[in-house]
């Protein structure tokens, strides 16, 4: 981002001031979204969105509470898919994660790791590997094990829970718990 003429400086300074109009609208608009937008930094978020769009700004196409709520909004909901992807990436990816993460935690238990996965079917072991030790994504499986994504998906997390339980923890994180 270059730095800010003072016409932009007084522009964004004016457009700030729709920035907690625009989140608690869409807090009213959207259900279940006022916890997610506490989850990340709204504010901070919504506040660079405006620097953003105040250097893109052009009065003689829009009027300015429209430009910049539209901007700051796309922003926020941005930001919430980002966090959401980063945070749950899969279920099945979640899950293999607190297994190593429990493995890890625990030198003896690091050993139990190749235990468990030769106690496991071949296909299971077979789908583990491919996925968690070859990187290949759910698309790339479900061409190799000649079935669809929703198949291996499944397939994969009733693997990752069978591992889960020999390894001795939940095969969901805690927030995930029925």
């Amino acid at each position: 981002m270059r730095p800010m003429t003072p016409e932009e400086q007084a522009l964004a300074e004016e457009a700030m001031k729709i920035v907690p109009v625009v989140i608690n609208s869409m807090g009213r608009s959207f259900p279940g979204i006022k916890k997610k937008l506490a989850r990340i930094d709204a504010r901070s978020v919504a506040y660079v969105a405006v620097c953003r769009a105040t250097q893109t700004y052009d009065s003689e196409k829009s009027r300015v509470t429209t430009y910049f709520s539209s901007a700051i909004r796309n922003a926020l909901l941005k930001e919430l898919a980002r966090s959401q992807k980063l945070r749950y990436d899969s279920p099945d990816r979640v899950s293999l994660e607190l297994a190593e993460r429990a493995t890890v935690r625990q030198s003896s238990q690091q050993a139990k790791l190749p235990a468990a996965l030769g106690v496991l079917p071949c296909s299971a072991r077979r789908l583990i590997a491919s996925r968690y030790y070859d990187g290949l994504s759910i698309r790339e499986m479900s061409v190799l094990f000649k079935c669809n994504e929703k198949t291996v998906r499944h397939r994969l997390r009733r693997a990752v829970a069978a591992l889960a339980e020999l390894l001795g923890s939940s095969p969901l994180p805690p927030d995930m718990q029925p």
